[in-house]
């Protein structure tokens, strides 16, 4: 029924003057109710309309944007992986040349000639293994992943097999703990994910106690989270938070590039997994990853 429906009604059934204006001005007020919401309403339809072109111009433009990172991210990757490879010829003729010399001048040479060239030796085998690294780093971070389903105990047992000489020279004891269970990821990235983090458990020993290794994982939904516990050397906390960054060293008196860490992160991140740790300095070290299963 029609508000002025309603107000003819009202009129022909109700007698009293006072109350029939009463009815009648309430009436006219729902009336301008009315106008106000409709308002609103027209408003907020607006706005909506506005809003919704906004929030999909919004993602038009991260969508480009996203994908000219990507772009510009894998052109960079490309051109440090064609750098770093280049690099490594000069550096084998350096190291070759530096062998030579050192060979033919072992008589002649003064001791500190010998130092000079044995100091350009070092430094070629140190930039060559900073560019085996790059390389590394540049492959795991970019590139096409050559996924494959593998039982994950053959790969840990794999890995163990291939560290083999080290875990026997420290006298290192492993302890596992690993499910049955098979994921789908590039196992040879995997794999690599694996050797740095028991490298690094090996290398980062307390001197005071054996070495202790102790591997865990369990499944999480649809995650399979893997644990590295050691009792090394730890990290100290001031460090911890820079620990996964490229060239990152917190013991320069340890070998290495710091770049083993950096590539586990991408590693795994490329996976669609995530990488943390946990550490007590003089205590050891617990490393965290999960791995879609």
């Amino acid at each position: 029924m029609q508000l002025d429906e309603l107000k003819y009604l009202l009129s022909n059934h109700i007698t009293s003057d006072a109350a029939l204006q009463q009815a009648l001005n309430a009436i006219e007020e729902i009336e301008e109710e009315i106008d106000i919401l409709s308002f609103k309403n027209e408003r907020l339809t607006k706005d909506k309309e506005i809003t919704s072109q906004f929030l999909n111009k919004t993602v038009l433009d991260l969508e480009k944007v996203n994908k000219d990172l990507s772009d510009s991210n894998g052109q960079l990757n490309r051109y440090v992986h064609i750098a770093a490879h280049d690099l490594k010829a000069p550096l084998r003729t350096i190291e070759g040349f530096a062998n030579l010399l050192n060979k033919s001048m072992t008589r002649s040479a003064s001791r500190a000639e010998l130092d000079y060239l044995q100091y350009i030796r070092t430094s070629c085998k140190t930039m060559g293994e900073m560019l085996t690294d790059i390389l590394e780093y540049s492959s795991s971070s970019g590139g096409r992943l050559n996924i494959e389903t593998i039982e994950i105990t053959d790969l840990v047992s794999e890995c163990v097999s291939l560290l083999r000489h080290d875990i026997q020279k420290t006298e290192t004891t492993i302890n596992f703990s690993i499910p049955t269970v098979k994921i789908d990821c590039d196992p040879i990235k995997i794999k690599q994910v694996f050797l740095n983090l028991f490298s690094n458990a090996i290398k980062f020993t307390a001197k005071i106690r054996p070495p202790v290794i102790n591997v865990n994982s369990f499944k999480e939904e649809q995650l399979i989270q893997f644990s590295i516990e050691d009792n090394g050397i730890g990290i100290p906390k001031e460090h911890q938070p820079t620990i996964f960054e490229q060239f990152n060293r917190v013991d320069t008196s340890y070998d290495g590039t710091g770049m083993g860490l950096a590539i586990c992160k991408a590693t795994v991140e490329r996976h669609g997994g995530s990488i943390w740790l946990e550490s007590i300095p003089d205590k050891g070290t617990t490393f965290y990853f999960t791995l879609k299963q």
